[in-house]
C-alpha cells in the first residue's frame, strides 16, 4: 500500500509538471540600472558584472568577489562558468581597439591563453567566449595574416577555437578569413559564425571534427547551444526575429504585435529568454517555454513591474535582467516559485503515504 501511495503521489507531481504553463516568478532587486551592469548567470545562481567599471562575481547569497583586472586596466568579462571560471579581455582604447591581453581567471589565478598566431607582432591572442557546464572552453584566436583598417592599423584574422590543457585547437572557417566560436555545450559541440569564401557571414555548428553551415540567412549569427543540440541565433537586424535551430529545423521566436525578437540565452531545458520589440517602443522581456512565448511582466508575483531587458537564464529557470517600476529601473533576479497546485498535489501524496503507513502499522 505504501508503494502504491508513493506511486500515486509521484504520478501526481509528474502530471503537475505538464499541466501548467510557465511558472510565476518572484523578483529580487540587485542594483540600480546605470551603476551596475550584470552580464552572466551560472547554474549555482552566481552572476558576473561591473560595479564602477570593475568586474565582480555576485554569489547566490549576495556576497561580492572582486575580479582582477589585466595589467590594472579596464577589463571585459567574456564568459562565466559553473565552476566560477571567468573569461577576461582587455582592448586598447580608440581605433582600432585591438585585443591587447586575455586570460582565464579561476581558482584565484589568471591563466594566459594560447594563440594560433605565430607572427611576433604582439597581436596574437585567444579569447574565451563561452564555458560549458562541465568546463569546456570555446572562443576565438588570432591567426597569421590580417588586413589594414581605414586608420592604417593591422587587424589580425581570427578563427573559432577551443582551449584545453594549455593548447588551442583551430576549428577553421567556412572558407573566409574570419570565424568566431560563440557557444559550446557539454558534448563539446561549438556554434558561432564565419565568413565564407564570398565574405558572407554564415552561422555554423562544429562537431565530429567538421564545421557545418546551419543554412540560416546571411545576417544571422549563432551564439548559444544547449546539451540537447538546440542552437540559438539572432538576426542582428530589426527585420527578422531570433530562431532556434535543431538538426535543420528552425523555430522562429515571434509574437503578433511585435516587429522582431532578440534572444539572450537558452538553457538545457530549452527555455529561451530575450526581448520583443514593437514599433516605437523599447524592448519587453520574454520567456519562451514549452512552445509558447510569454511576457515576463505577466509572470511576476508582484504587480507594477515591467522587464525591460534580459541577460541570461540558468537551468533552474532563474532569470537575470532589468526590471522597471515606471521610470525607476534596477537589475533584478527572477526566481521561479512553485505553482500552488503543486503544493496541493504534494500534500495529497504525503497524506496518502501517511494513511498507508497507519494502515500498515495497524495490520502488523
Amino acid at each position: 500500500m505504501v508503494k502504491h501511495a508513493f506511486a500515486l503521489a509521484t504520478s501526481a507531481l509528474l502530471l503537475s509538471g505538464t499541466a501548467f504553463a510557465a511558472p510565476a516568478y518572484s523578483i529580487t532587486t540587485l542594483s540600480p540600472d546605470g551603476t551596475t551592469r550584470w552580464t552572466h548567470l551560472n547554474n549555482a545562481g552566481a552572476a558576473t558584472g561591473y560595479l564602477g567599471g570593475q568586474g565582480y562575481i555576485r554569489a547566490a547569497d549576495g556576497q561580492l568577489t572582486l575580479i582582477p583586472q589585466l595589467s590594472d586596466q579596464p577589463t571585459a568579462i567574456t564568459a562565466f562558468g559553473d565552476n566560477g571560471a571567468v573569461g577576461l579581455m582587455r582592448v586598447e582604447e580608440g581605433p582600432p581597439q585591438n585585443v591587447q591581453e586575455t586570460g582565464l581567471w579561476r581558482n584565484g589565478v589568471v591563466e594566459s591563453l594560447p594563440t594560433l598566431r605565430t607572427t611576433p607582432d604582439g597581436l596574437g591572442y585567444g579569447v574565451v567566449n563561452r564555458i560549458s557546464g562541465n568546463g569546456l572552453l570555446a572562443g576565438t584566436s588570432a591567426v597569421n595574416g590580417g588586413f589594414y583598417d581605414d586608420y592604417g592599423n593591422l587587424i589580425p584574422y581570427t578563427h573559432a577555437a577551443t582551449f584545453s590543457n594549455g593548447q588551442v585547437h583551430d576549428l577553421g572557417t567556412l572558407g573566409g578569413n574570419f570565424s568566431m566560436g560563440a557557444g559550446i555545450n557539454d558534448n563539446g559541440i561549438v556554434v558561432g559564425f564565419s565568413l565564407d569564401a564570398d565574405d558572407r557571414r554564415r552561422s555554423f555548428i562544429y562537431r565530429n571534427g567538421a564545421m557545418q553551415d546551419l543554412g540560416l540567412a546571411d545576417n544571422y549569427y549563432a551564439f548559444d547551444i544547449n546539451n540537447a543540440g538546440q542552437v540559438l541565433a539572432n538576426s542582428g537586424t530589426s527585420t527578422a526575429s531570433a530562431v532556434i535551430w535543431q538538426e535543420g529545423e528552425t523555430t522562429t521566436l515571434s509574437q503578433p504585435g511585435y516587429s522582431f525578437s532578440s534572444a539572450s540565452a537558452i538553457n538545457n531545458r530549452g527555455d529561451v529568454v530575450g526581448r520583443l520589440f514593437a514599433p516605437g517602443q523599447g524592448g519587453a522581456g520574454f520567456l519562451y517555454s514549452d512552445g509558447e512565448i510569454v511576457l515576463l511582466a505577466g509572470l511576476l508575483d508582484q504587480p507594477g513591474w515591467t522587464i525591460r531587458d534580459v541577460a541570461d537564464i540558468n537551468d533552474s529557470g532563474t532569470i537575470l535582467g532589468v526590471g522597471c517600476q515606471g521610470s525607476d529601473c534596477s537589475w533584478v533576479l527572477l526566481t521561479p516559485v512553485p505553482e500552488p497546485a503543486t503544493y496541493g498535489l504534494l500534500g495529497t501524496g504525503l497524506a496518502l503515504l501517511a494513511l498507508a503507513a497507519r494502515r500498515q502499522r495497524r495490520a502488523s
